[in-house]
């Protein structure tokens, strides 16, 4: 099969995860899937739909899992990280169960409190099973900043999947990779101009309604097909979120926090996005859910180890400056 080309997001177990891919293992979720995991990975397409409605796995993410079974030695992976870099790696095997891994790593890679138990990742810590089903054994090619993508690649990096067969701009990320790509006239523009763009939000947004109400507008221009701003009454249980927006095409919905302050936010927050995620995630339906946390003001490195362990998404006002820039300012003042 000719080569293909994937960007794949480390969207489960972020500080593991991201462990693992530094020593040579591109992972992705699904723990639960262990015990039938040589049945899944062996399955052509037809095969795994079945096998995921026999196990009654609705959700839409179950798409990510498929193209990742589908990984080919050769094919290569291109990984945002955190830290607005981004890593292009070749596949090295076929796709295995974390099991695998089992003789492989050790405290070096993982901390010692990192076992495995009952075929699965372990936390003696926690007392809790770390969710990793699966890995991917890849070489790195390089890594490079992420302001250096073209517009092609940007197209896609808009796209809120754990992973999307990006093969139709393989020329792009060639280009990154040999260092064709010098620079994004785009992504330089907006470096220049977001600090004035975030300036001119703080000055103008007075209250919560009206942030709320900004980041509602923003993922309305990313073609949310239905945006709620929840009654604050409507989280009485520890649980919170702001703003719900399906994006009905794709089968996904975030759930959005919105924080409006000067100060520090702290991993309290992360508590309360928590509990909405998991009252969420219970359902189990054709969706999935992805919670974000947008905040005016900072965030504690409590709340961002938090958020790397719960994969909750913690955007600031650089980042929200960047991404509104991105959207466009037609209908700005509709809020």
């Amino acid at each position: 099969m000719e080569k293909q080309y994937y960007l794949h997001r480390i969207s489960h177990e972020y500080d593991i995860s991201y462990r693992l891919i530094q020593n040579g293992y591109l992972s992705i979720g699904w723990s639960k899937f262990t015990d039938i995991s040589n049945k899944l990975l062996g399955s052509s397409d037809d095969e795994f739909d079945l096998l995921m409605k026999e196990v009654n796995q609705k959700g839409g993410s179950k798409s990510s899992l498929k193209r990742f079974k589908n990984f080919n030695i050769g094919d290569i992976i291109f990984v945002p990280f955190l830290d607005k870099e981004l890593g292009i790696y070749e596949v090295e095997s076929t796709p295995m169960p974390i099991s695998s891994l089992k003789n492989i790593i050790d405290e070096k890679i993982l901390d010692e409190n990192i076992i495995f138990e009952n075929e699965k990742l372990y936390n003696t810590q926690t007392a809790k099973y770390i969710d990793l089903g699966f890995v991917v054994k890849v070489k790195k090619i390089c890594r490079k900043r992420r302001n250096l993508i073209d517009g092609n690649l940007s197209k896609f990096m808009t796209i809120p999947s754990t992973n999307i067969n990006i093969t139709q701009v393989s020329e792009s990320v060639n280009n990154l990779i040999n260092d064709k790509n010098i620079v994004s006239l785009k992504n330089s523009i907006t470096e220049k101009i977001s600090a004035d763009v975030k300036d001119t939000i703080l000055k103008n947004i007075h209250s919560s309604d009206e942030f709320e109400r900004l980041v509602a507008r923003y993922l309305s221009k990313k073609g949310a097909s239905y945006i709620y701003i929840l009654d604050k009454e409507s989280c009485t249980q520890g649980d919170d979120a702001d703003i719900i927006a399906t994006f009905e095409d794709l089968k996904v919905v975030f759930y959005v926090q919105v924080r409006y302050t000067k100060s520090q936010t702290n991993d309290f927050v992360i508590n309360q996005i928590m509990k909405y995620k998991e009252q969420k995630e219970a359902i189990n339906d054709e969706y999935t859910y992805i919670p974000w946390i947008i905040s005016s003001g900072t965030y504690s490195q409590k709340a961002k180890t938090a958020a790397q362990d719960n994969n909750i998404r913690l955007i600031d006002m650089d980042e929200f400056a960047g991404m509104f820039i991105d959207c466009g300012f037609d209908e700005i003042n509709n809020i």
